[in-house]
């Protein structure tokens, strides 16, 4: 039976400071038979440091990886 549990996950960075889609979503993979779903961006404290198309990357690469 999956677990009931939603967790914010971290955000993660290349060496340049751009978001690292792969990385994000091995970090997904690793999680996933343990929880129900992701909190993208919500309190882990990067969200506050991503313009709008880092934000619409990240919550892509998420859905992508949900469905």
């Amino acid at each position: 039976m999956k677990s009931r549990y939603i967790t914010p996950v971290v955000t993660i960075f290349d060496e340049q400071g751009r978001i690292d889609p792969e990385q994000n979503t091995q970090v997904y993979d690793f999680i996933k038979n343990h929880v129900s779903g992701f909190v993208v961006m919500g309190s882990t404290g990067e969200f506050f440091s991503l313009n709008m198309e880092n934000a619409r990357q990240m919550i892509k690469t998420c859905s992508e990886f949900s469905r």
